[in-house]
């Protein structure tokens, strides 16, 4: 058995080693709607959460053009009742808050430098005071956030890297601090955008029925079955077989 795992993104997971696991490939930078295999390759096609990102229409073609005389196509795609999809739009929520002009990246920011300064035993005035009164109001805003959110789990995290960072500066270590708000803050924009996209990508019903006819069209002889996928906690996604026909 043989596995190629493809994704736009680059794959180089800790635990793979090429010598031992000869027959996992990884291929990075590839699009789904130009997979880089012959005709025919493969006895099974799957994708967990990818192929909804795509051209959907051409990465289906890709699926069928890929697989072999008989193989079967099996998709897990994001829907857009997920728990997954409602904890990732709760989350939205909570990157605006914290990355916005008033927020507590850009507050923290603001009250470093006078931290660092009082620290070194400097005398404040009053842009001090107010650049204070910014954080406290800040951090409030994400307590009561966390209060009320049935996701806090980001404001959690975003407040005690904050505190932590702001807690140990001082004159000698202000420019990693600075370095460490910003190098978060990045981190928070670029899950935003991750975020984002998933949420966009979501299925609804018709968005699935539309996915199903492209395979039907693709793989006419094959029997297509769709439904959810869901645990206790809810529905995490559509799940799409293509299988050959019986009989």
């Amino acid at each position: 058995m043989r596995i190629d795992a493809v994704d736009m993104a680059m794959l180089s997971p800790s635990w793979h080693r090429p010598g031992l696991h000869d027959r996992i490939r990884f291929h990075s930078g590839v699009p789904l709607e130009s997979l880089p295999f012959d005709d025919g390759t493969f006895d099974l096609v799957v994708s967990q959460y990818g192929i909804e990102y795509a051209d959907r229409s051409k990465a289906i073609a890709e699926c069928a053009r890929v697989a072999a005389e008989g193989a079967s196509v099996a998709l897990v795609m994001h829907h857009v009742g997920s728990v997954l999809v409602a904890v990732g739009r709760e989350e939205l929520g909570h990157k605006e808050r914290l990355l916005a002009p008033v927020g507590l990246l850009a507050s923290a920011r603001t009250v470093l430098p006078w931290i660092a300064h009082a620290r070194d035993g400097q005398a404040l005035g009053e842009s001090a005071n107010r650049a204070r009164a910014r954080y406290n109001k800040a951090m409030q805003d994400v307590g009561e956030a966390i209060a009320t959110s049935p996701a806090p789990d980001l404001l959690l995290e975003a407040r005690a890297n904050v505190h932590a960072v702001l807690s140990g500066v001082d004159s000698r270590s202000l420019a990693a601090a600075s370095r460490a708000l910003d190098a978060y803050a990045a981190q928070l924009e670029a899950a935003r955008l991750r975020t984002s996209e998933m949420v966009a990508s979501a299925l609804d019903r018709s968005g699935l029925e539309a996915m199903a006819s492209a395979l039907r069209a693709a793989l006419p002889r094959h029997r297509i079955e769709c439904g959810e996928l869901a645990q206790a906690e809810g529905v995490l996604g559509w799940t799409m077989v293509a299988a050959p026909a019986v009989g």
